[in-house]
């Protein structure tokens, strides 16, 4: 009996010592493209998201029949600019609470010199949305929803 007994001190005594010890930090995965190579590709899947932050946001209004573009009573959500430093790119992302009244919308990343990527659709539904990355190291950036000149992030 005091075998059995010492077997099974021994045996919870190494279960407490493997429980207690903390788990090995998983690494994060590296991202699988740089710069211009991630341009055109999912923020996402390339990894690049990983350890992104948001740089500016701006308020997406309603529309409605005989108001302008953007009636300025209610929100319909969220438009942001997204950073990765590991990847060196920018991507837009449109986070809709509720339907955007419009026929067609645009949401894009846009680079000081013009150049951009773009996703043109009509939202069906809220959710989020984003475009495809732009290399950005050393350009103003801005995140654009429903046209060129309105419903921009701060550059």
């Amino acid at each position: 009996m005091n075998r059995f007994i010492l077997r099974l001190c021994v045996v919870l005594g190494a279960l407490m010592v493997f429980a207690i010890l903390p788990a090995a930090p998983q690494a994060a995965a590296a991202p699988s493209c740089y710069g211009d190579y991630c341009s055109g590709k999912n923020p996402y899947s390339t990894g690049c998201s990983a350890n992104s932050y948001r740089w500016g946001s701006a308020t997406v209004r309603t529309s409605s029949p005989g108001s302008s573009y953007y009636d300025q009573s209610a929100s319909a959500g969220r438009l942001e600019l997204w950073i990765s430093r590991s990847c060196a790119t920018r991507w837009a992302r449109l986070v809709l609470t509720d339907h955007a009244a419009s026929s067609g919308s645009i949401l894009a990343v846009v680079q000081s010199d013009g150049y951009r990527k773009a996703h043109a659709w009509q939202p069906r539904e809220p959710g989020t949305y984003y475009t495809a990355q732009i290399y950005s190291r050393n350009k103003c950036s801005r995140a654009v929803y429903g046209g060129w000149s309105t419903g921009c992030t701060v550059w």
